[in-house]
């Protein structure tokens, strides 16, 4: 997938499964930076961090786990990652809710 803008950083934690259970506040001067630094509105940042992030970003295939599924077992490093990635968030949040 071109055109996918992939962060060095977790600065968002919006929609994608991945992230959905620790939204945080993206400060807007934040977007507005990336938006700059990348040469894209800030409509095309906010449609990134809503639509093309999460597994789909780190996998730049999909975010449907049948064709991450698929992906990986072609050999897809990213796809991968992006399962692996999920699996260790999923994990994580299980336990830390059991040590609440």
């Amino acid at each position: 997938m071109e055109n996918v803008l992939i962060l060095p950083w977790d600065l968002h934690r919006l929609k994608a499964l991945l992230w959905e259970q620790d939204q945080v506040i993206l400060i807007p001067a934040v977007i507005q930076f990336i938006a700059n630094h990348e040469n894209k509105t800030v409509d095309e940042i906010l449609n990134l961090l809503n639509k093309k992030s999460g597994v789909l970003g780190l996998s730049g295939v999909s975010s449907d786990f049948r064709d991450l599924d698929k992906a990986a077992a072609e050999g897809n490093e990213r796809a991968k990652l992006a399962n692996d990635a999920f699996k260790y968030r999923v994990i994580s949040i299980s336990v830390l809710r059991q040590l609440q």
